[in-house]
């Protein structure tokens, strides 16, 4: 099963966030092959005073042609000789969030990288919105990512939007070679109680439903049970929490998390599991993936905001 991300857009910002982003981006290059990678910073404004421009000789040139020549090179110097694919270099003016959302629109990207700074530091909110808003697959890298996926964090509540997590999670497996680690957090109804069962019993019988669930969706895409596990726990604090929890316990690579939404506009916003997810782990990828043919105009999108 080949993985088909062909068009992917990398959002830079020109902090010490780019590196391990760039890093990160070279890396997955390596297993996805893509066909063209757009490398994307958006100013804010590109109009430099004249007596700026005196005492800094460098800005004497256009500065969007000083910050994609400086974005060359620092492509250049990471990926060295490891560019299999065509590469285009964009810098424009205006807000980050409408014009990434704009060129991912008209790029018609497949899958968007942006570095992940905690809120802190300056720019947590710039990627939590991009998640929130865009219409295609999110990748979000933290400063302190290692390039390498051996395991997969997979949350799995058993939708619609599990199983298209789960087809991504089976190709990028495929091409990393990695592990997938299933994760399952039940929640007893209220009033189980009432059955005149512990609750011990009650998460027994749930875990069971959740393991046939578990094996219908492994018969659902033919998959190879020797690199798939799955861990099943009652919910007995918040998901987010023990979503972060487990994977960092699991030693994850990556946590890979299925966006949800109903109709056309709320499949640009995401479920309150993967706001929270994205909103509180700063040391693992996380990637979200939403589904294709639920993408809308950009008009529609900027609408959202």
């Amino acid at each position: 099963m080949a993985l088909s991300i062909n068009r992917i857009l990398v959002g830079l910002d020109f902090s010490d966030a780019d590196i391990p982003l760039l890093k990160y981006t070279s890396f997955l290059c390596s297993l996805v092959n893509p066909v063209r990678v757009y490398f994307v910073h958006i100013h804010r404004s590109l109009d430099i005073p004249e007596e700026i421009r005196k005492k800094i000789p460098q800005l004497r040139q256009p500065l969007d042609e000083h910050l994609e020549e400086q974005m060359k090179e620092t492509v250049e110097n990471i990926f060295g000789d490891n560019i299999s694919f065509k590469t285009e270099f964009i810098v424009h003016e205006g807000s980050p969030l409408k014009e990434i959302l704009r060129w991912a629109h008209i790029k018609n990207i497949d899958l968007l990288l942006a570095g992940r700074k905690k809120t802190s530091q300056g720019s947590g909110i710039l990627p939590q919105e991009l998640s929130r808003k865009i219409s295609c697959p999110v990748l979000l890298v933290p400063v302190m990512a290692r390039p390498v996926m051996k395991k997969i964090f997979l949350p799995l509540d058993f939708s619609s939007y599990s199983d298209i997590a789960f087809q991504y999670a089976l190709k990028l497996a495929e091409a990393s070679h990695a592990e997938i680690c299933c994760y399952h957090v039940t929640s007893l109804p209220s009033g189980y109680y009432t059955t005149g069962k512990s609750e011990e019993e009650f998460f027994s019988i749930l875990k069971e439903h959740a393991l046939s669930k578990y094996q219908k969706l492994l018969r659902k895409f033919r998959a190879d049970q020797k690199t798939i596990s799955i861990l099943i726990e009652p919910g007995k604090k918040s998901i987010a929490y023990m979503v972060n929890t487990r994977a960092h316990a699991e030693k994850a690579d990556l946590i890979l998390i299925g966006a949800r939404g109903h109709t056309n506009a709320s499949a640009l916003l995401l479920g309150s599991l993967t706001e929270k997810v994205i909103r509180d782990d700063y040391d693992i990828p996380v990637l979200v993936v939403k589904q294709k043919n639920k993408k809308l105009s950009f008009w529609e999108m900027i609408k959202e905001i």
